[in-house]
């Protein structure tokens, strides 16, 4: 759940502003565009990544202050050690199925959950149980499996379909980023507002 709140929330929710900035893109006919767009989120969300595994990598006493049970804690720091080595690819994924989405390849990320939701099952039970891991062994699988994901997408746009939106990486992903802020704050606070509510019925 921290890292839910903390990380994966907020990256699924800045990246939806692509929804917007890649369609777009994409209805208008600048197809190189929607990649432009994607890498520019895909940068901004990498940044973002620098403060957020900063904080995991010292949660255990933060948590501590706040979980009663000390063994918790501890547990729940080392669970978010573990996976911060999945964060970049949890980024690349997420930018990356707007990417395909932008197209109508929306089958492309339903191949890639067909494959890794089995994987990550498998790789749980074989590093939980058969090599005796224990508890260290469920992060283990979670960051391999956020791994798998972006590589089959990848594999899926450039021997199936979607290559014809990547124009190849370009400086100009690091130019023009006032354009994006407004979409992308926009998002934020609509998450922001229904998170908030979501809340206080929980209250």
């Amino acid at each position: 759940m921290t890292a839910s709140i903390t990380c994966y929330a907020p990256v699924q929710g800045l990246a939806t502003s692509l929804d917007t900035l890649c369609a777009q893109a994409y209805g208008s006919g600048h197809k190189h565009l929607v990649g432009l767009q994607l890498q520019r989120m895909t940068f901004f969300l990498l940044l973002l990544l620098i403060p957020i595994s900063v904080i995991w990598l010292n949660a255990e006493p933060i948590l501590a202050s706040m979980i009663p049970e000390r063994r918790s804690a501890e547990l729940a720091a080392v669970y978010l050690r573990v996976v911060i080595l999945g964060l970049p690819a949890i980024v690349t994924f997420e930018g990356g199925k707007r990417f395909v989405q932008a197209q109508g390849l929306f089958q492309a990320t339903t191949y890639v959950l067909m494959i890794s939701a089995p994987l990550n099952i498998l790789l749980n039970w074989y590093f939980v149980w058969h090599l005796g891991w224990g508890y260290v062994g469920a992060p283990i699988a979670v960051v391999i499996t956020q791994n798998v994901n972006p590589i089959l997408l990848l594999l899926y746009v450039w021997r199936v379909d979607g290559r014809q939106c990547w124009g190849g990486f370009s400086k100009r992903a690091l130019t023009n980023w006032g354009t994006s802020p407004p979409a992308i704050l926009r998002t934020l606070h609509h998450r922001c507002v229904r998170g908030s509510t979501i809340a206080s019925w929980l209250t």
